[in-house]
């Protein structure tokens, strides 16, 4: 009788759209996934300026330029990925990944900004760190979100496994069925 009622409260309806457990339908998690999918779409352009050949004639290290290489593929990456994760938001594996993949983004992106700041364009770098960080409240949204998602997928396992650790329970206690008579061969 219990896993009826938890469906319901899962299966609750609020203006025609499905709200999770966590609070959150479809449609916001679609909205947070998108909004980190257009940042990174505006940050392309910019990144497109950044000359990293110039830094090392300067005298940079290689190493800001395997990191700028690193942020452009991330971008199409991530882009690819979180679209493909709005098809199954309750993906609770995939939309971890892809909160760890853009943080790392943003980790490897203000080393480039440090490339960027000393050895071109300090107000580009501060440009583009700046619209790096309106992602920030998206990122903290989907981390909620995951973290909600988690929480409500444990204790829903915790339930199930209760449950069935009570069925298990019962058919120990019934007594074991007559054997079969052998069949006889002729």
């Amino acid at each position: 009788m219990r896993l009826p009622a938890l469906f319901l409260a899962i299966c609750t309806l609020s203006f025609g759209q499905q709200v999770t457990v966590t609070g959150y339908t479809e449609q916001d998690v679609i909205a947070i996934l998108n909004g980190i999918t257009q940042h990174l779409a505006r940050l392309e352009p910019m990144l497109d300026q950044v000359r990293v050949k110039t830094w090392l004639e300067k005298g940079a290290p290689e190493t800001y330029g395997i990191q700028y290489d690193t942020v452009q593929k991330q971008i199409k990456v991530l882009q690819t990925d979180l679209t493909a994760l709005c098809q199954h938001t309750d993906n609770l594996q995939e939309g971890m990944k892809q909160l760890f993949r853009v943080q790392s983004f943003h980790r490897s992106l203000r080393s480039v900004m440090e490339g960027l700041r000393n050895y071109q364009n300090p107000a580009m770098a501060d440009l583009i760190a700046a619209i790096a960080a309106e992602d920030q409240t998206y990122q903290d949204r989907l981390q909620y979100y995951l973290i909600q998602l988690a929480t409500d997928k444990d204790a829903q396992f915790q339930l199930v496994d209760k449950e069935a650790q009570r069925c298990r329970a019962q058919l120990a206690r019934q007594p074991s069925p007559c054997p079969a008579p052998p069949v006889k061969k002729k």
